[in-house]
């Protein structure tokens, strides 16, 4: 049996019954560099890959027990022969034998395959060659470039972040600290208050009577107290009545002025020195007690 004679489904149905290399070698008389250039020859760079793999596997099955020669040249011719009937299944009944498509001849076929193991072949190349072009055209430069960069931009981030870190545990432990010093702060001018109000209420503040009525605190310091003289109107209908307004000639307005300055220091918590402009007025207010009462 020749090498060449053997069809493409032979060696598919070999492989996938279990046979191996040497089995196939020994059932078609050649060497395996033979039978590895026949298949490399009819099958593609995949499907030869492919064979290759399965052929290793079946290195580790059970052969099979080999026919003879004469049986397997059968077999052959059994399957060429199936092939071709498949190449037409349309009936031959009424067409003359010249009007049949003749058989290729060994030849013919020989001289297709090549063509088209060449066409293949040139594809191949193609594909390598394009291959290769693509893998050379990778930025590899850039990649690696662009990879330092990243790697020194984390280190600086790292540093960064570190002082980052730092900064931010001094602005806290300083807001804390500032915290407890307005707190203290507070502390402090709440009492600052309270004492300031203490000395007001021991200190004398000096009021000045002016004869036209006008009630004006001396020490620019007292300038914001209150001269509360509420309740000064039910004094003032009270002391028009009084006798003694009208020995001392007093006016509407001296009335007025007496009564408030009366009801000023009664509603004040500070101690109130006067200071009259009109002696009269004065002398009233040192003796109220005994002209008003």
């Amino acid at each position: 049996m020749q090498l060449e004679n053997i069809s493409t489904r032979f060696i598919m149905d070999k492989i996938s019954a279990g046979w191996n290399t040497e089995t196939l070698c020994n059932q078609l008389g050649c060497s395996s560099e033979q039978f590895d250039e026949r298949i490399r020859f009819l099958y593609s760079r995949e499907v030869y890959r492919g064979l290759q793999r399965d052929l290793k596997k079946n290195n580790k099955k059970p052969q099979p027990k080999l026919k003879k020669c004469s049986e397997t040249e059968e077999e052959l011719t059994n399957e060429q022969s199936v092939e071709t009937e498949e190449v037409s299944t349309e009936p031959t009944e009424g067409i003359s034998e010249e009007t049949l498509v003749k058989k290729p001849s060994r030849e013919e076929s020989l001289k297709k395959l090549r063509e088209l193991a060449s066409e293949l072949s040139e594809s191949t190349q193609r594909k390598e060659a394009r291959y290769e072009e693509v893998r050379k055209s990778q930025p590899k430069s850039e990649l690696k470039e662009l990879h330092a960069r990243i790697v020194k931009l984390r280190k600086e981030m790292m540093i960064s972040l570190n002082e980052y870190r730092k900064y931010l545990e001094i602005i806290n432990q300083n807001i804390e600290e500032m915290n407890a010093i307005w707190e203290e702060r507070n502390r402090y001018r709440s009492e600052l208050f309270e004492t300031l109000s203490k000395i007001k209420c021991l200190e004398t503040v000096i009021i000045f009577i002016y004869e036209n009525g006008l009630i004006e605190v001396a020490d620019k310091e007292y300038a914001d107290v209150v001269l509360d003289d509420t309740g000064y109107e039910e004094l003032f209908s009270q002391f028009l009545v009084k006798p003694v307004c009208q020995e001392f000639n007093l006016r509407i307005n001296d009335i007025k002025t007496l009564a408030r300055i009366i009801c000023i220091e009664h509603n004040s918590s500070l101690k109130i020195e006067f200071v009259f402009d009109n002696d009269d007025i004065g002398f009233l207010y040192e003796n109220r007690e005994e002209f008003f009462s």
